[in-house]
Parts: structure tokens; C-alpha cells; sequence
């Protein structure tokens, strides 16, 4: 069979195509995905297939917004640097919030939607009676159960700055970067490990005391 260059031209639009619906992570896919629009708007123009060559004419600057999008994604939470903690990378994307003494955070019961980093002060978990200050991880656990409820009801013990994470960003982190999604998996095991420790030291303490 004897291909032409325009064949060949083809072919490697083709595949491009193919390729882009292995890709595992967002920005590879849109880079192959651009390739290959740009591929087949020549491809559709000189064989004059021209619903071909506007389709893709058409998705270059929507697969561009997307690239770009990402790009700016990773320069906010900062791919690549070793030197911060994998939740300090996340802090330039999340939402800073300053609640007062006595303010609840949240309630038992109430959807999670959102998980919380504490930068500074102190935070209750009202139904343990556990505090927790900062550098520590709330609300991620209710965020990744079937039920999306609330398991405790949270309340500020004294003035405290905390950042927020919702369910949606901590997904885009984990395709932007399966790395930095993995730390947040991390986060959340080390949380679980936490719970089962200070709940089985409880029960030793109510033991004695009865």
C-alpha cells in the first residue's frame, strides 16, 4: 500500500487522538490534544474537509484555555518544591478564614463538602473533647465517606485562622498532579491513624476509671 504524506499526516492525528485518551494526567493530555488539533486543521484544509478542519480549528483555543489554566493551577500550589510541606503547597488555592472564640465551625451532621487546615489558634472536637492546634488537618474524613456528613461538631476554642479545601479542588489537585493528590490520601490516613489512637487511649482512661 503506498501512503502519501497526507495519509501519513492523517495517521498522526489519528493517533495523537488515541494517545490523548490514555493520558492520566490533565496537562499531558491537553499538550496531546492541542498536537493533534493542529495536525488535523492542516489535515481538513488541504484535503478540504472543511467540517473536520473547523471542528478542531475550534477546539485549539478551548484546549489552549484549558492548558493554560493548568499551568497557572500548578504555579499557585507550586509543583515541584520539595522544600514545603505538601499542605503548605496547597494554601495559595485555598480560602483563609478567622474565626472567634466560641464560633462553631461546623455542626454534627452537617455535609462536608470541604476539609480545613489550621494555620493558627485552637479548635475543639466538641463530642471527643479533643483539641486541635495548628499544622493539623479537620473535616477531610465526613468529605470522603458515602454519607458526606459531618461525624463531630468542631468549635473554636480561641481565635483561629484556618484554610479550606473544598471536595472539588482537592479532586483538580489529585489530576493536576497525582503526586500532591496522593500527599492529601497521605493526610487522611494519618488523620484515621490519629482518631483510632486518641479513641483507643479514651477507652483505656474510661476503663480505670470505672
Amino acid at each position: 500500500m503506498n501512503l502519501t504524506w497526507l495519509d501519513l499526516l492523517g495517521y498522526l492525528g489519528t493517533t495523537l487522538v488515541i494517545l490523548s485518551f490514555c493520558m492520566t494526567t490533565m496537562l499531558p493530555l491537553r499538550i496531546v490534544a492541542l498536537l493533534s488539533n493542529l495536525v488535523f486543521v492542516v489535515y481538513g484544509y488541504l484535503i478540504q474537509d472543511y467540517p473536520l478542519f473547523v471542528l478542531n480549528f475550534l477546539l485549539i483555543p478551548i484546549n489552549g484555555y484549558k492548558f493554560l489554566e493548568i499551568k497557572r493551577f500548578e504555579n499557585k500550589i507550586q509543583i515541584g518544591s520539595d522544600s514545603l510541606p505538601s499542605f503548605d503547597r496547597l494554601l495559595p488555592i485555598m480560602l483563609k478564614r478567622t474565626l472567634r472564640a466560641g464560633e462553631i465551625l461546623f455542626l454534627k451532621d452537617d455535609k462536608a463538602d470541604r476539609l480545613y487546615y489550621i494555620q493558627e489558634g485552637l479548635l475543639e472536637i466538641v463530642d471527643l473533647r479533643i483539641e486541635v492546634g495548628p499544622g493539623n488537618v479537620l473535616g477531610e474524613i465526613g468529605m470522603f465517606t458515602t454519607e458526606h456528613k459531618r461525624t463531630a461538631t468542631v468549635m473554636a476554642k480561641k481565635d483561629t485562622v484556618i484554610y479550606e479545601l473544598t471536595e472539588n479542588q482537592v479532586k483538580e489537585s489529585y489530576f493536576m498532579d497525582p503526586a500532591l493528590g496522593f500527599s492529601i490520601l497521605q493526610l487522611v490516613t494519618q488523620r484515621l491513624i490519629q482518631n483510632e489512637r486518641r479513641l483507643t487511649k479514651l477507652l483505656k482512661e474510661k476503663s480505670i476509671i470505672i
